[in-house]
């Protein structure tokens, strides 16, 4: 479009070229209009960009003003076109019209039709320029209606939709083009009665803007709405608030409706907002703490010491440090001293600098005097269990540990940290595990107590012989949370179980031994008085007085091994020279002793006596018929030996061995049976040492000597020096 506002561009189509320049010259008197001719239709159409009007005659050869208009407005529908013609009728003025022409003026003889003319242009540029303006203001308008988050309509004073942009078909569920030229009341029945029909009806009736939120119940939705009024009819800005009324209601849920004290602070600890329960606390109201100090307020004006506190936790916040701590405060009453669980929490934007402060508190004196209780509770319940001689253990339904007594970390010797991570089926042997985890199962699962027999396993590894009860830990509501359960030592069970089931054994051995032994001189006995009856001959009752012996000494050393196998109760530190010199002198045997000389064994004499004799014996028995032993290192000669006995010690083992012919290595596992010997004697010898070893907690073993004889060596015992 060519020009400023000010000045109007005007091509002027006619076929006589002298009129043209008369026109021109007529028409720019008037300064605002510049007038450009031309007498070819085809060429005025390619000039339509550069003008804001053309003005036309009608009879011109190559193509008339009706056929040109029409032309034009095939290119430029609305712009200005003023038909200037010498040959008038109403059927041109019809043909004109009809075709979009915008005036329309006949040709004259004086130059008041040219004023004319220039009239009619201006004031027909003056209404196309303003039409486009309005068209460019609305497209606008709209474009910008269109671009907005908000929903935008625009009712007529017939209530009927003029325009909804595409945000406001969006919430409430139609497309603009199906509520153009509806009604409210036809689109939105349910408005009737509505408080937004209410108060639309009074913006338009008085005339002024109204603002409100509302719930739709129909599209469960919550708006807030802006109507704006005019003549013609209203204008409606509005958006869905559903989050925002819902965060609100949390805010309200967090912030008031709660039995925390909280509130908003400046970072540098000026009180912003207290929430409604902190203010009823201390009986203030909002205008007494807003704006102040959070030091200066009544929660820590108690004493000294909580706005010290007050002034430390702000300092620290505004730091970006969490703070935390309890206080006293004065209640609302001015008497009743409460404990607060206070923090002061910081709040940060993007770059992490410290915006607001969050106080929160709780109020926890009962808290904290229940814990005083429960520490007392406590401190018995701990007393009591740490006195118990038993273990006491609870752990959940994972296994976890969660208490447990003194008892438990003293005998396993694990530490609570690492009781608190192992699984209590690790504190008995492998063999057992599978065992426990069904007990453990089945106590879970059923109401009733579980007792296995098993071992406590230490953290060194040793197996001691314990009885475990467990029985369902629950809640008031029934719900099982784990198990309780008593551990208890039965090492002296088990070791009276064992001793009772040895001496079972023992018995059955002395039984079968008695059945056997004693048949053989009963039947010498039995046949040799049978002889004797029948031939008089004393001789017999020699030979049954043989078995009868033979008989008693079985007899002996049964009622002998019986006794040895008893278990040691008052062992004490034994003295073995003192011990070997009585063994030589009853035995008439001489000992090589290869022990220090204040050695001692721990043991119970008498018996430490017998085993160490009849080991003597049994070498002087099996190694020699007539045996002269010496005595090395004593400075004495007792002449020459069939075998040499000597008795010695190395760390925990005590041995006596010989230069005899030794024990074949296939019968040493046999040598310690009752009843078993290489020749006429009882063989309860061996058996005995065994016994005896047996009751001191002994290992009694049999090899060869350095000299190819037979040692016996007792290890496991425990030596002294004696003066």
């Amino acid at each position: 479009m060519g020009g400023s506002d000010s000045v109007i561009s005007v091509l002027q189509l006619d076929d006589e070229r002298s009129f043209l320049q008369t026109s021109k010259r007529l028409l720019e008197r008037h300064e605002h209009l510049r007038i450009e001719t031309e007498t070819d239709p085809e060429a005025a159409l390619d000039r339509l960009d550069s003008v804001d009007c053309v003005v036309a005659d009608y009879d011109m050869p190559r193509m008339d003003g009706i056929e040109f208009l029409e032309a034009v407005r095939t290119r430029a529908p609305d712009l200005p076109f003023i038909l200037f013609t010498g040959k008038g009728s109403e059927e041109i003025a019809g043909k004109a019209i009809r075709a979009g022409v915008t005036d329309y003026l006949q040709k004259g003889v004086d130059t008041d039709r040219f004023t004319a003319l220039a009239n009619r242009i201006t004031n027909a540029v003056e209404r196309y320029r303003a039409e486009k303006r309005a068209t460019a203001a609305d497209r606008r308008a709209r474009r910008l209606y269109e671009r907005i988050d908000d929903g935008f309509v625009a009712v007529d004073d017939k209530w009927r939709f003029t325009y909804v942009n595409q945000r406001a078909g969006e919430l409430l569920g139609a497309t603009p083009e199906q509520l153009i030229g509806v009604t409210v009341q036809e689109a939105f029945p349910k408005l009737a009665g509505a408080r937004f029909e209410t108060e639309m009806e009074r913006a338009m009736a008085e005339q002024e803007t109204v603002t409100l939120e509302e719930y739709y119940e129909p599209l469960d939705e919550w708006f807030e709405v802006r109507v704006f009024p005019d003549e013609s009819g209203l204008s409606v800005y509005f958006r869905d608030v559903t989050d925002k009324k819902e965060r609100e209601r949390r805010y309200n849920a967090v912030f008031n409706n709660t039995y925390q004290f909280t509130g908003l602070l400046e970072p540098d600890g000026t009180v912003i907002e207290a929430n409604e329960t902190a203010l009823d606390f201390v009986g203030a109201d909002r205008e007494e703490v807003v704006d102040k100090p959070l030091w200066e307020t009544p929660w820590f004006t108690f004493n000294d010491e909580t706005r010290r506190i007050a002034r430390e936790s702000v300092r620290q916040a505004r730091n970006g440090t969490f703070y935390r701590d309890e206080l006293p405060i004065e209640g609302a009453d001015g008497e009743t001293i409460i404990i607060i669980d206070y923090s002061l929490r910081p709040v940060t934007d993007e770059q992490g600098d410290v915006t607001l402060l969050v106080p929160e508190g709780r109020d926890i004196t009962d808290r904290k005097e229940r814990e005083a209780e429960l520490r007392e509770e406590r401190a018995i319940t701990e007393s009591i269990f740490s006195s118990l001689p038993d273990v006491f253990y609870v752990f959940d339904e994972s296994r976890q540990f969660i208490r447990w007594n003194d008892r438990l970390t003293l005998v396993t010797g694990y530490d609570d940290e690492e009781v608190a991570e192992i699984d209590p089926v690790e504190l008995v042997p492998e063999t057992d595990r599978e065992k426990v985890e069904d007990g453990i199962e089945v106590a879970l699962e059923d109401d009733r107590t579980v007792t296995i027999e098993s071992a406590l396993v230490t953290k060194d590894g040793e197996q001691i012989p314990y009885e475990f009860a467990a029985a369902q830990l629950t809640d008031n509501d029934g719900d099982v949370l784990g198990l309780v359960g008593i551990g208890r030592d039965i090492s002296e069970r088990a070791e009276r179980e064992q001793q009772l089931e040895r001496k079972n054994e023992q018995l059955e051995e002395f039984a079968s031994l008695i059945s056997h032994d004693l048949k053989t001189p009963l039947s010498v006995a039995s046949g040799n008085l049978h002889l004797a009856r029948q031939t008089g001959d004393e001789k017999y009752f020699e030979e049954v007085e043989t078995a009868l012996d033979r008989m008693e000494t079985l007899i002996d050393e049964v009622l002998e091994l019986a006794k040895q196998g008893e278990v040691v109760d008052d062992a004490a530190p034994v003295a073995l020279g003192p011990m070997l010199s009585d063994i030589e002198t009853a035995t008439g045997t001489d000992i090589e002793k290869r022990y220090p000389d204040d050695a001692a064994v721990v043991a119970e004499q008498p018996r430490l006596y017998s085993l160490l004799s009849n080991l003597v014996a049994n070498s002087v028995e099996h190694g020699s018929t007539s045996p002269r032993l010496k005595t090395r290192g004593d400075g004495m000669e007792h002449g020459d030996a069939d075998i040499t006995v000597e008795v010695g010690l190395e760390d925990d083992t005590l041995y006596v061995a010989d230069d005899g012919p030794g024990i074949p290595e296939d019968e040493r596992e046999n040598v310690f049976d009752p009843g078993y010997s290489g020749d006429d004697g009882s063989g309860f010898g061996l058996a005995i040492v065994e016994a005896i070893a047996d009751a001191h907690g002994w290992e009694v073993d049999v090899t060869e000597s350095e000299t190819g004889g037979a040692r016996f060596e007792i290890s496991g015992v425990e030596t002294r020096s004696v003066e």
